[in-house]
């Protein structure tokens, strides 16, 4: 079974009121392995119709698409948006000493990256967001639909090439 490898890869974003109520979905694609994430994260945004409602970016981990690094710190520049990363294991303190507003804090056994806000509004975003997974609840949902979405182009093409 040899996987189709999409050029580019979408990636979706659940805009929610705390963890059960799903107000909007934003999609975007980003290059694999390339490095245009940021740009395409913040045009996804941006070009929402939901934008008027986000009051803060919350992404799964650090990059997207393969290595395709999201720079919290100019999304939130580009955005005028807070922006919050969610890791599973150890902080990453790449961003050490370069603004007051930016920060890494833990609620449980979670750990994020916070740029833009206050770090009590950061942790209070992350437990209104918590339902009873150990992740945000709108990021379970968005790599669920993410994950889906990328599975049926694959299968798309893969039917395109051999009818070829």
């Amino acid at each position: 079974d040899k996987r189709i490898r999409l050029e580019r890869k979408a990636f979706i974003g659940v805009v929610s009121r705390g963890a059960f109520i799903i107000e909007g979905i934003v999609k975007g694609e980003a290059e694999w392995d390339g490095s245009d994430a940021t740009d395409r994260v913040a045009d996804a945004v941006a070009s929402s119709p939901h934008r008027e409602q986000m009051r803060c970016i919350l992404l799964d981990g650090l990059y997207m698409a393969g290595g395709n690094k999201v720079d919290a710190w100019t999304l939130y520049r580009l955005v005028n948006m807070p922006v919050i990363l969610a890791f599973k294991d150890e902080f990453f303190n790449f961003y050490s000493d370069r603004n007051p507003w930016e920060y890494t804090f833990a609620v449980g056994s979670l750990k994020f990256y916070a740029v833009g806000l206050e770090e009590r509004a950061a942790k209070n975003i992350i437990k209104a967001s918590l339902g009873s997974h150990r992740l945000p609840e709108a990021l379970i949902v968005a790599r669920k639909i993410a994950t889906a979405y990328n599975n049926l182009l694959r299968r798309t093409l893969t039917r395109k090439g051999s009818a070829s």
